[in-house]
This record gives C-alpha cells, sequence and structure tokens, in this order.
C-alpha cells in the first residue's frame, strides 16, 4: 500500500508539471494528476480480491475507503503542491499562460492550489470506483464463494450456529 502511494504521489507531481506545458489536455503523462490519486483510493479495496484475510465488514471498508486513501491522497497533494510551486517558481506558468490565453485550470483567476481541486477530484472519482468494486465484484463474491460465513458475519442473524437451513 505505501509503495502504490508513493509512486501515485510521484506520478500526481510528474503530471502536474507536463500539464503546465500541456495547452489541449493531449499529453496522457498530465493525465496522472487525477490517477494518481484516483488509484490510491481504489487501491485498498482491489487489494481485497486477493488477499486471503478478507475482512469485508463495514468497519473494515471504511478504514479501506476513508482513512488509507486520504492518506495516499494527501501525499499526492503535497507532491502536487511542490510541483506547483517549482513551476511558479520557473515561471512556467506564465509562459503557458502567454501561449494559450483559455489555459482554463492554471489561469489567474482560476483555483490558487490546482493540485488540491485535482487530488479531490481524484480522490472522489476513485472512492466511487471502489464502491461500484465492492457492491458489484466482492460482495457478490463472497456471498456466492463462503455463504456459511457470510450469513454467520450478518450483524441481524439469530438463529442458532449449530442449526441448518432445510
Amino acid at each position: 500500500m505505501v509503495v502504490v502511494g508513493v509512486v501515485c504521489a510521484l506520478a500526481s507531481g510528474c503530471g502536474l508539471v507536463a500539464a503546465f506545458g500541456d495547452l489541449y489536455g493531449e499529453n496522457p503523462v498530465s493525465w496522472s494528476m487525477v490517477l494518481g490519486p484516483m488509484v490510491v483510493t481504489v487501491f485498498p479495496t482491489v487489494e481485497l480480491a486477493w488477499s486471503r484475510d478478507r475482512d469485508l465488514s463495514m468497519a473494515s471498508m471504511k478504514r479501506r475507503w476513508l482513512v488509507l486513501p486520504f492518506l495516499g491522497v494527501l501525499g499526492a497533494v503535497v507532491a502536487m503542491g511542490l510541483a506547483e510551486l517549482a513551476v511558479y517558481a520557473v515561471n512556467a506558468e506564465a509562459a503557458g499562460q502567454a501561449a494559450d490565453v483559455w489555459l482554463d485550470g492554471f489561469s489567474a483567476d482560476g483555483p490558487a492550489l490546482v493540485s488540491v481541486s485535482y487530488g479531490l477530484l481524484g480522490y472522489f472519482i476513485g472512492l466511487l470506483l471502489a464502491v461500484a468494486f465492492y457492491s458489484l465484484i466482492l460482495w457478490p463474491l463472497q456471498l456466492i464463494r463462503r455463504q456459511g460465513r457470510a450469513i454467520g458475519e450478518h450483524p441481524m442473524d439469530t438463529a442458532d450456529p449449530d442449526t441448518t437451513l432445510d
């Protein structure tokens, strides 16, 4: 998880630097501004697909959807913020604005911290993907492969565990 977070944070910073020189969004490297936080958010849920000790309880999923991705996205925002400061320091933003007056994401009257807006965008897209992956793939697989365990872990189950259904 830590390795994925570090790689995605560095990719987000590189994507932000590439985006300042990419006037029309044609450089795929610039997409990593959003893809980095998105992968960090989805990875803890996707990791459950190959994990042996799966815990699909809501307590575990809250940690996997809120705490772990938030820390990863925070790292990506810090990396993009440092890259943004470096770009401002070398005045690359002014060069990009001079080349194209419609450079919306990095305009002078645009958001003050582009890194935060793209980090949050990636987090929310990744969160939607993580919930969809959990609901459409992990949860049905758990119910199909481990029916007894899934029924036993249900909080509303009041049946005696020694009885069987006929």
